[in-house]
């Protein structure tokens, strides 16, 4: 289903995990960041696609949303309630995590580079060495970012080549 993405669009997969991916927040900030990235002018941006892996409660928390509030995602993201997560990650330009160790482990061996959105458990220490110390990636507070905080991060590691190089 995803083979063909990462040829003619620059893929970015979303993933807060199995066991803490209640936070809807996390992902509407993710969402109106990316539909700002769309808007832009520049054709880099335009050629993005999101592939966002919420959850089953959070799929259907969405679709409710969708027809009850008029809320809209943008064409370019999707939302499934899962995804073969070791099928995206090779294809991935940016892989946005919650830094649990199984996911940053599978991007480091798929040398996709991150932004890490760590919410609890060792997730905090998983996204603070992978991000402050090996610059693999960009760190987010998920209680304290913005839209604007994600399109920055989003910009920062997708046109800066260190964080491939370092990966």
């Amino acid at each position: 289903m995803f083979k063909n993405l990462s040829f003619i669009y620059r893929l970015i997969y979303v993933s807060m995990g199995t066991v803490f991916n209640n936070n809807v927040f996390v992902y509407d900030t993710i969402i109106e960041a990316f539909d700002r990235l769309s808007q832009q002018d520049e054709s880099t941006y335009k050629q993005l696609r999101v592939v966002m892996s919420v959850g089953e409660a959070n799929i259907k928390s969405y679709e409710d949303r969708i027809v009850s509030e008029d809320y809209r995602i943008p064409e370019n993201v999707q939302l499934f309630a899962s995804v073969p997560q070791l099928e995206l990650l090779p294809r991935a330009t940016l892989f946005v995590t919650h830094a649990g160790m199984n996911s940053t482990s599978e991007a480091i061996e798929n040398a996709v580079p991150l932004i890490c959105v760590p919410i609890q458990a060792d997730q905090p220490a998983v996204a603070r060495r992978v991000c402050d110390e090996l610059r693999l990636g960009v760190r987010l507070d998920p209680l304290k970012m913005t839209a604007d905080d994600v399109v920055k991060a989003v910009l920062e590691v997708i046109n800066n080549k260190e964080y491939k190089d370092n990966i």
